[in-house]
């Protein structure tokens, strides 16, 4: 992970190489079972219901309130879940992470550094890691990814959405 991208990469000096690597051979991984925590949309849709819980969505703005949706099914955003778009995490639009106490203010004004339980998602569960990387710098590595996200969600008739700027 570079904080910041490559242009904060190379602002700092450091190189570039297009030279093909050697790679030496390295002894074989045992694999196992497990990693980070995921959920289901069974699993979100109970968490959206416990007032212990904090469902955060990933995505911009405009597409959590239901006013553009260009990939998925439907427009809206699960009912419950409050807007934590993933570009607010940074100083400037692919800059590096905003200093340590903004992050804080910013997840504990939406209430995720107190909350029992704490989901991102967004569109394919993709930039939602980016949350779950803020969270984890501040010590809610125990955030849980709704892998399926929006995509998962919208596609399901059965399951409400809402819109506007409210949770």
């Amino acid at each position: 992970m570079l904080d910041g991208g490559l242009q904060a990469w190379t602002a700092a000096g450091h190189p570039l190489s297009t030279d093909a690597p050697v790679i030496a051979e390295a002894p074989a991984m045992a694999l196992a079972a497990g990693g980070a925590p995921v959920a289901d949309k069974a699993a979100v849709d109970r968490l959206r219901r416990d007032p212990s819980a904090v469902i955060l969505d990933a995505r911009a703005r405009e597409r959590y309130e239901g006013q553009s949706e260009p990939v998925d099914a439907r427009p809206g955003h699960i009912p419950g879940a409050r807007s934590a778009p993933f570009a607010e995490n940074l100083r400037a639009p692919s800059g590096p992470f905003r200093e340590r106490d903004e992050l804080e203010r910013r997840f504990r004004d939406l209430g995720a550094l107190e909350a029992a339980t704490v989901v991102c998602y967004c569109g394919s569960g993709v930039t939602a890691c980016h949350d779950l990387l803020a969270l984890a710098t501040l010590g809610r590595a125990d955030a849980i990814l709704y892998e399926g996200s929006w995509s998962d969600w919208a596609r399901d008739e059965a399951l409400p959405a809402a819109k506007g700027p409210d949770p």
